[in-house]
């Protein structure tokens, strides 16, 4: 359904989290949807991070580290 080459949310619980990661990632079908995902999970106090990657961009949003 979606197009998004990898998401992973983190979540007090990692049932929710795969939820949500399964259901967002059907969400994200062009770059501008990426941004209204990032949207919603802001609002949702369970959810801590997340990281997107689509066509050859990572994004990220909330309690995560990158490291090189």
């Amino acid at each position: 359904m979606g197009r998004a080459d990898l998401v992973t949310v983190i979540a007090k619980d990692a049932i929710i989290a795969d939820g949500f990661a399964t259901a967002l990632s059907n969400r994200i079908k062009r770059k501008k949807d990426v941004e209204a995902v990032f949207g919603y999970v802001k609002q949702e106090p369970s959810l801590y991070g997340m990281l997107v990657s689509f066509e050859g961009n990572i994004f990220l949003w909330g309690n995560v580290e990158m490291e090189p």
